[in-house]
């Protein structure tokens, strides 16, 4: 993800260019450069010969980084290596431009951290966010495919399923009552009691023919076979802010912002104290907002908006005690920040972890929802193929199929004795021949059995 085309991109570029700035710009500050005008031109010149090395490089070594991924390795080497630049750049240009004293170990360590801790997290986020963005289009093409073929296939069951009812509400319906009062009138002049018999079990038979058409034409007047429309989120527009706040407030996030920047910040301008110092800084920070965290889900405070306000409000006044108060007490540092400068360092961290792990998650939520949308959407479309594939069957049976073909016969066959009088003249072989009708009927119902029609699941 980070290795890709945002290794390096002039839009993550843009983004993080204000931060490599301010952290060039604070180091400056700690130096022996009293004039504000000649801090910033000494760090301006190191970050903009940074970035003509960061795009050389991008087109040099990661030139195919949209196409295939780079190298790990590479990608870190190139992001320390700008930070690297841009600390020697700010020295050189310090030293023999603005005739300030040269600091280059310092300058160079902290520039190599900051600049390359910014770089590789600023891939590494607008990667991850990237591709939940492609798989959520990809995504979506694949309902919108579905869809078409659910459509197509809804259709074609709606048009089998009204030539079926058609055909059996008009056609083999009648033909199955014919057979019934054919069988019940021949009975009366059956010549034997085997005769009559049989046409008995023909009358019987054609009436539980009948019951299973007429339950199908049934279940076919009642099932709602209307094209359901696609559920999936629509697109809008993604709410991940509360007012001027993310919506949610990151944790884990949070701290390894603190974390670095304390670490980085605090021992190049009050070396190993330094460190200590925002190490327990940004320790307080995290138990702050896991304790709130807890009150929050114990209290049901979840979904209160006004709670969010509250926690920074909470940061803030956690984070300016300890540096005002509690910090001069643990550890006497050389050169501390003000209070109210760390404070707002802290908030600013905490703010920006936030809005990152807020659009991640509500990414990788709207992710969730699609995935699942498909998966629904797909197994629908499997249970209406089954069933379209049902009608069909049936439909395929009732209009020319076996199930026409036996129930037609049968009809033509009683009606042969009716009209030829073969009852009388063909006494003989009457048994056969009726026995021969049965099967036709009862193979008309076997044959319909074989077809359980199901309603489509929504």
């Amino acid at each position: 993800m980070s290795t890709g085309r945002w290794a390096v991109s002039l839009i993550s570029i843009s983004s993080c260019l204000p931060f490599i700035l301010f952290f060039s710009l604070e180091l400056e500050t700690n130096l022996d450069i009293q004039s504000f005008s000649t801090q910033l031109m000494a760090a301006s010149s190191g970050v903009m010969v940074a970035l003509l090395f960061l795009f050389l490089c991008q087109s040099t070594f990661l030139s195919n980084r949209r196409e295939e991924k780079q190298n790990f390795v590479t990608c870190l080497v190139i992001w320390f290596a700008t930070g690297a630049i841009q600390g020697l750049v700010t020295d050189g240009y310090a030293y023999s431009v603005l005739k300030e004293n040269s600091h280059t170990l310092n300058r160079v360590a902290s520039s190599s951290l900051t600049t390359g801790l910014i770089l590789g997290l600023t891939a590494y986020w607008f990667g991850i966010i990237d591709k939940i963005r492609t798989e959520n289009i990809a995504l979506r093409r694949l309902d919108d495919f579905l869809t078409i073929d659910r459509s197509q296939i809804n259709s074609v069951q709606i048009e089998s399923q009204d030539l079926t009812k058609s055909h059996l509400q008009h056609a083999l319906l009648p033909k199955v009552t014919q057979i019934k009062e054919l069988a019940s009138e021949l009975k009366d002049s059956a010549p034997s009691s085997a005769s009559t018999k049989s046409l008995a079990e023909i009358e019987n038979q054609a009436g539980i023919l009948y019951a299973d058409l007429d339950a199908r034409l049934q279940q076919l007047n009642e099932s709602d076979w209307e094209f359901e429309p696609n559920r999936v989120v629509q697109t809008r527009r993604i709410e991940f802010m509360t007012g001027i706040f993310p919506k949610e407030i990151s944790v884990a996030t949070s701290f390894l912002f603190l974390f670095c920047g304390a670490i980085i910040s605090q021992s190049t301008r009050n070396g190993l104290k330094g460190a200590l110092a925002g190490s327990i800084s940004a320790l307080l920070i995290l138990f702050t907002l896991v304790s709130l965290r807890a009150v929050q889900s114990k209290l049901g405070l979840l979904q209160k908006t006004w709670f969010i306000p509250v926690t920074y409000s909470i940061i803030f006044l956690v984070q300016y005690t300890y540096g005002a108060l509690v910090q001069g007490l643990l550890i006497e540092l050389p050169n501390p920040y003000p209070a109210l400068y760390s404070t707002l360092k802290t908030l600013s961290g905490v703010y920006l972890a936030s809005l990152l792990t807020t659009l991640f998650n509500i990414q990788t939520k709207h992710y969730s929802t699609l995935t699942d949308e498909n998966i629904r959407l797909r197994s629908n479309l499997k249970r209406l193929d089954e069933s379209a594939d049902q009608v069909h069957q049936l439909s395929t049976s009732a209009l020319v199929g076996e199930v026409n073909g036996k129930i037609s016969g049968a009809v033509m066959a009683l009606n042969m004795l009716k009209t030829n009088t073969l009852i009388g003249s063909m006494s003989h072989d009457i048994g056969e021949f009726l026995q021969d009708t049965k099967k036709l009927v009862v193979g008309a119902l076997e044959e319909v059995q074989k077809i359980p029609l199901r309603e489509r699941s929504r």
